[in-house]
């Protein structure tokens, strides 16, 4: 078997190994909420949620994993501190997801959910203030009217009532 070039060698690297996983994760939540039942929109089942987040998740891995096997740029180089920014990005997607779950009955989903996406956005996306604040804004306006005023989900209200 002929020795591969170091080219073809670097092209196997520009994987983006997260990709792949979260491809496998949204492929298993799918799976695992058809498993539950679905039900229809307008009498959803416990696994409505779960494919819809699946399916997000697939959709968007996918997305990332064609435009890494596609992308021109090579890999940085190995030593950079991108390694470490990504683990430090991971650990405050879960603690802010921790602090979600725990000031969500307080607060209640509408205030919850806005200063979670501005703190993502903020600091893990590095977006313009302006910008967070916006799309933080219209993201969990969006979710509210999707989940809790068309399907009926019932979100905790919290201390302000909404």
């Amino acid at each position: 078997m002929p020795k591969p070039s170091n080219g073809e060698i670097h092209d196997m690297r520009r994987i983006d190994k997260s990709a792949i996983f979260l491809t496998l994760l949204g492929l298993f939540a799918i799976f695992e909420a058809r498993e539950m039942g679905t039900g229809e929109f307008s009498e959803p089942g416990p696994g409505l949620f779960p494919l819809l987040a699946g399916l997000t998740i697939l959709i968007f891995s996918l997305i990332s994993l064609v435009g890494s096997i596609l992308s021109k740029t090579p890999k940085s180089p190995e030593g950079t501190d991108r390694e470490g920014r990504n683990a430090l990005s991971v650990l405050y997607v879960l603690g802010i997801l921790l602090v979600f779950r725990f000031i969500l009955p307080v607060l209640g989903y509408i205030p919850t959910s806005f200063l979670t996406l501005v703190f993502l956005m903020k600091v893990v996306g590095g977006l313009r203030l302006l910008l967070t604040v916006v799309w933080s804004a219209i993201f969990t306006g969006a979710s509210y009217i999707l989940f809790a005023r068309w399907i009926g989900v019932q979100f905790p209200r919290g201390i302000f009532g909404f």
